[in-house]
Parts: C-alpha cells; sequence; structure tokens
C-alpha cells in the first residue's frame, strides 16, 4: 500500500486532522438522524501519527453506545493491543475477531489480553484449514451474554475479485 511512498509528517498530519473531522461530522450526522455508526480503522500501527490518532479513537469509544457507534480497530498483530497508548481504547473492547496467529509470541499476547480460552478455537481453524476456510473466532460480551463462537466470512466471488488489491504476475 505505502510501501513505495516516503512519509512526510504533514501529510500525516493533514491526514490525521481530516480523519477526525470526517468522521466526528460522520457521527453526528447520522446520530442526529437515529442511525448507528461503524468506523474502521485499519492498521493505524503503521501510522507516524498514531498517538494522535489513538487519542481520537479513545474519544470516540468512550462515548460510542450514545453516539451508536461501533469502532472496528483493524490489526496485524495483536500486539499493538498492549502498547500503553492503547489502554484507553483496550478497556472499552467487548468483541476481538481473530484469525491466523502468526507464531507462539502472538499466542501470549492473546492471553495478557485476557481472551486465552479462545485459543483453542484458533488452534482448531489452523489444525483444519480445509474445513475452516475463511474463517474466525469471535469472542464477544454484550453485557448480556458473552461467548466465543467461529464463524465464515462467505464472500461472493466477483466481490473477491474486486478486493484483491495485490500486484499478480504471470509466469
Amino acid at each position: 500500500k505505502n510501501r513505495d511512498s516516503v512519509s512526510d509528517p504533514i501529510m500525516e498530519s493533514l491526514r490525521t486532522f481530516m480523519i477526525t473531522y470526517l468522521d466526528m461530522k460522520k457521527i453526528y450526522i447520522r446520530k442526529a438522524m437515529g442511525l448507528a455508526t461503524g468506523c474502521f480503522y485499519e492498521e493505524v500501527q503503521r501510522k507516524e501519527e498514531f498517538s494522535r490518532l489513538l487519542k481520537f479513537i479513545n474519544a470516540i469509544v468512550t462515548g460510542a453506545r450514545s453516539s451508536n457507534v461501533t469502532v472496528f480497530l483493524l490489526c496485524n498483530t495483536p500486539g499493538v493491543l498492549l502498547d500503553k497508548d492503547v489502554s484507553g481504547v483496550r478497556s472499552n473492547i467487548s468483541t476481538y475477531i481473530i484469525g491466523k496467529l502468526k507464531d507462539e509470541s502472538d499466542r501470549e499476547v492473546i492471553k495478557k489480553l485476557g481472551i486465552g480460552d479462545a485459543l483453542p478455537f484458533v488452534d482448531e481453524i489452523a489444525s483444519n484449514p480445509q474445513k475452516f476456510k475463511n474463517c474466525f473466532v469471535c469472542k464477544y460480551d454484550t453485557g448480556y451474554d458473552a461467548n466465543t463462537v467461529i464463524f465464515k466470512a462467505m464472500v461472493p466471488p466477483h466481490v473477491v475479485k474486486h478486493l484483491d488489491s495485490r500486484d499478480k504476475q504471470t509466469v
């Protein structure tokens, strides 16, 4: 995605400002209309302005229920959630969706997050990849109900074609 570009501090500050401004405007308008909002923050661990963006995300999650907002923090590694700057966000997480873990250190992070009881489900998916293709472990706590489940992401082939963003080479 950004592997060929050099990060410019002014551009990063501008991106952070635009993300926060547009998200707050969207949340306010949708709340006034009685609608719910989903905010997705992807690969924020790569951003130089991560701490500033985290303060904003923390402000959103603190008042998320009253604003009808669901915040999705997408991370490449669960270790991002152990960062001290993420503690305010982490304390408000009620649902974890876990995919394939890269190594043993990821398992230790899952345990430190207090969701180690999801690991047998993760192991089940890893031990039978054909049966559990495109599956994830979801550990949730709604306040009324708490459970751990395996769910399958089913995406139609024509959508997968449009989502494929990697360069492909033919040999």
